[in-house]
């Protein structure tokens, strides 16, 4: 779990040290309710050392306070972004 500025700066820290070279797509944004959105995000790279290229789709649950981000938390599966964010289909 990251938290904070510092966990944001972590996180990206964390995914530099796996791999040679990431890649983050958005595929869609849905809203979920006016303080929530679902993101679709792909990720792809190449392992560090290994060179084993790598890609993977996971959801991600928005939320929002004053117009602020509050609070992101990922899924690797997006359906469980979407069943958190109630919009299971």
């Amino acid at each position: 779990m990251f938290r904070g500025r510092q966990g944001i700066r972590d996180y990206f820290h964390a995914l530099e040290e796996a791999f040679d070279e990431v890649h983050l797509e958005v595929k869609d944004v849905t809203d979920a309710t006016h303080e929530r959105v679902v993101v679709l995000v792909d990720v792809s790279g190449r392992g560090k050392g290994s060179g084993i290229p790598v890609g993977h789709r996971f959801g991600q649950v928005w939320t929002f306070a004053r117009g602020e981000v509050v609070r992101v938390e990922s899924y690797l599966d997006p359906r469980d972004a979407r069943e958190a964010a109630d919009l299971s289909e």
